[in-house]
């Protein structure tokens, strides 16, 4: 179960970085 949430954590983080990223290219 943690490696599972570890795992999804930081997907989240991933995409959220990468959403935040095209914003601000934008």
């Amino acid at each position: 179960m943690m490696r599972v949430t570890m795992r999804m954590m930081t997907t989240t983080t991933k995409v959220m970085a990468q959403r935040s990223k095209k914003k601000m290219g934008c």
